[in-house]
C-alpha cells in the first residue's frame, strides 16, 4: 500500500495536464533498506529481514513514483470497487524483484540486516494503475468524505436526540412528583421529601428500608435538593453504579456543594463512572479546597507537588498542605 501512496502523489501531478506517453517497455528500479537487530532482542532474524525488505520496497517505490510522475499520462474518472482491488493488489511480487540480503556485525552489540532489491516494472501496466489511482484520488476520496460527513452528522443527531429524551424524561419525572403530592393533598417540598427519606434510612418511626429511603431521596434530588443528590451519589457509589453516582455528584457539585465537588474529583481521578481526566480532577479539587474542604486541600497540594493535572508549584503545594493541616488533616 505504500507504493499506492506514492502513486497518489504522482496522480496529483498527472492531473495538471502532462501529456507525455510511456512506451510499453520494462523499467528497473533499485531500492535498499536496513534494519538493526539487537543481540538480546526478542525479534527473529526473519522479522529483521522482512522489515529491511519493506524499507527497500518503499525506496524502490518512491523512485518508481518519481519516474512515472515525470512520464505517465493519466485521465480523470470514477472509481469502481474492482479497480480499487486492482490498486490494492499491485504490490511488488517475487517475480518482479531480485532480492539480495547482507548481514553486518555491529561490534558484537547488534546485527545489521541490509536488503537490496531491483524491481522490473512494465511501464504500460503502471500507466494503467496510475489512471486507477487518479480516479480514486478524485472520485473515491470524495465519496468516502461524503460518507464520513454523513456518519458524523448521524451521530451528532443521535446525541441530540438522546439529550432531548433525557431532558424530557427528567421534566416528566418532576411533573409526576408534583402531581403525586397534589393528589395525596400533601404539599411536600424538597426538605419534607428528604425528611421522609431519612426516616426510612434510619428506621425512625418506620421500619428501616434503604430502598424506600432512596425513592424519597430521589424525589427530592430531582427537585434540586443538594443533600439528596449527594446521598443518591453515595448510595450509587456503594452499589458500584459509578455512572449514576457521577451524575448526581455532578448536579450537587455544580450547585457549589464542596463535598460533591470533592467526590466528583475522585471519580475523575480514578476513572470510575467517567473518563479519567487529571486536569478535571484538579479543577474540582480546587473548587472544593477553596471552600475549606480539608481532604480536597490535601489532594490539591499533592497535585501541585507532583505536577499532576496542574503545573508543578512547590509554593502552591506548601500553601495547600498548610491549609489542610490547620484543619487537622494528617
Amino acid at each position: 500500500m505504500r507504493r499506492v501512496q506514492k502513486l497518489l502523489l504522482a496522480a496529483a501531478v498527472f492531473c495538471s495536464g502532462n501529456s507525455n506517453h510511456v512506451s510499453a517497455k520494462p523499467e528497473t528500479f533499485i531500492g535498499s533498506g536496513e534494519y538493526v537487530l539487537g543481540i538480546n532482542s526478542p525479534e527473529s532474524p526473519e522479522y529483521a529481514k522482512k522489515k529491511a525488505l519493506e524499507v527497500a520496497k518503499n525506496d524502490a517505490s518512491e523512485k518508481a513514483g518519481i519516474y512515472f510522475e515525470q512520464t505517465a499520462e493519466v485521465k480523470n474518472g470514477k472509481i469502481t470497487d474492482e479497480e480499487i482491488k486492482i490498486i490494492c493488489l499491485s504490490e511488488f511480487d517475487d517475480d518482479s524483484m531480485n532480492i539480495d540480503y547482507e548481514l553486518e556485525d555491529l561490534s558484537g552489540k547488534a546485527l545489521l540486516y541490509r536488503c537490496n532489491i531491483s524491481v522490473v516494472i512494465d511501464t504500460d501496466d503502471i500507466e494503467k494503475q496510475a489512471r486507477f489511482v487518479n480516479k480514486m484520488s478524485l472520485g473515491y476520496a470524495v465519496q468516502q468524505r461524503k460518507k464520513l460527513e454523513a456518519e458524523i452528522n448521524r451521530k451528532s443527531a443521535e446525541m441530540e436526540e438522546l439529550n432531548r429524551r433525557y431532558q424530557t424524561a427528567l421534566e416528566n419525572e418532576r411533573q409526576l412528583i408534583r402531581q403525586e403530592s397534589q393528589q395525596n393533598e400533601q404539599q411536600y417540598d424538597a426538605l419534607q421529601l428528604v425528611s421522609k427519606g431519612e426516616s426510612y434510612y434510619l428506621g425512625e418511626g418506620v421500619e428501616e428500608d434503604r430502598q424506600e429511603a432512596l425513592i424519597w431521596y430521589r424525589k427530592a434530588a430531582v427537585l434540586g435538593h443538594v443533600k439528596a443528590q449527594i446521598v443518591l451519589g453515595a448510595n450509587y457509589e456503594f452499589d458500584e453504579a459509578y455512572v449514576e453516582a457521577v451524575r448526581w455528584y455532578r448536579k450537587a457539585a455544580e450547585h457549589g456543594e464542596a463535598r460533591a465537588q470533592y467526590e466528583l474529583a475522585l471519580r475523575y481521578d480514578s476513572g470510575e463512572g467517567v473518563e479519567k481526566d487529571k486536569q478535571k480532577a484538579a479543577m474540582w479539587y480546587s473548587k472544593a479546597a477553596k471552600q475549606g474542604h480539608a481532604d480536597a486541600q490535601y489532594q490539591l497540594a499533592l497535585r501541585y507537588y507532583y505536577g499532576d493535572g496542574v503545573l508543578k508549584s512547590e509554593s502552591e503545594a506548601v500553601k495547600w498542605f498548610f491549609k489542610a493541616a490547620e484543619q487537622g488533616h494528617a
